[in-house]
Formats: C-alpha cells, sequence, structure tokens
C-alpha cells in the first residue's frame, strides 16, 4: 500500500514541528513543512500531496485563506442509500476524478471550480457526474489514438 504524503503549512516552527513529529510518530508520511503560500506551491507542484494541514494566519501577503479559495468544489449530492459493493467503486471513483482534476486541470496554482453531482436516475441507476473548469485537452487530443475500438 503506498504511504499518502502530508504536507504541513505552518508559519510556526514549533507548533510545525509537534505536527511534524506528532504524525510521524502516528506512521504518517510528512512530505514537507512549508511557512508560506509561495513555499506551499512549490511543495505542492514537488510531491502531490494527498492531504495538506494548513495555518489560515501565514506570515506574508498571501493567507492560508487565500490558498484554500484556490480551488472551489460545487456539490449537488441527493440523499441516496448505498450499500457496501455500490459505495467502495463510487468512492474509488470519486478519488480518482477529483485527485486528477487537482493534479492535471489546475496546473501552476491556477484557481478553478470541481462540480460533483450524484443522484438517483431511475430505480437501481444512480447518476455520477465530476466536471472541472480547468484547462482541458490539449487541441490536437485524439481518443482515437489512445483507444482501439472493437
Amino acid at each position: 500500500m503506498v504511504q499518502k504524503k502530508i504536507l504541513i503549512v505552518e508559519d510556526e516552527f514549533i507548533i510545525a514541528d509537534v505536527l511534524k513529529n506528532t504524525l510521524e510518530n502516528a506512521g504518517y508520511f510528512v512530505c514537507g513543512i512549508a511557512a508560506t503560500v509561495k513555499d506551499t506551491l512549490d511543495l505542492i507542484k514537488k510531491y502531490k500531496p494527498n492531504l495538506i494541514l494548513l495555518d489560515i494566519y501565514l506570515k506574508g501577503s498571501l493567507t492560508g485563506i487565500d490558498l484554500a479559495n484556490r480551488l472551489n468544489f460545487q456539490l449537488e449530492v441527493e440523499d441516496i442509500r448505498l450499500d457496501v459493493n455500490q459505495a467502495v467503486p463510487f468512492g474509488l471513483i470519486l478519488n480518482e476524478a477529483i485527485t486528477n482534476s487537482i493534479k492535471y486541470a489546475f496546473p501552476d496554482s491556477r484557481a478553478g471550480l470541481i462540480k460533483i453531482i450524484l443522484r438517483e436516475a431511475k430505480e437501481y441507476e444512480s447518476l455520477l457526474v465530476i466536471a472541472d473548469n480547468g484547462v482541458g485537452l490539449p487541441l490536437n487530443f485524439n481518443i482515437d489514438a489512445l483507444i482501439h475500438w472493437a
């Protein structure tokens, strides 16, 4: 199993060090500590962390709030009952799609929106939509070159 990477964003060294030691003693991998928004963006690009522990009050002109506002999520999720055989695939698909949106749709720390819709389409059928307003596919993208249709 691949260990998840945690990035700590905290401008008070003692607090950041205590957090790092606590997480590592609990078995987590801390990929870095950043004290500014610029350092944070550099470490996000370098390590692509799975989780960011973010202090909202940072030194400098940009704060943790500015960083957190970089990506917005719009959720339109109905109350749907799923058993474990349905919930696990939904979770895996959501995790993969959202991670790919964050990594590839918003390069160079660009701001954006990720929209998630989940609703019942018909009896025994659900509709899941995951969309973003990121950079999109290159103009010369050709799906036929990647997939051999039967």
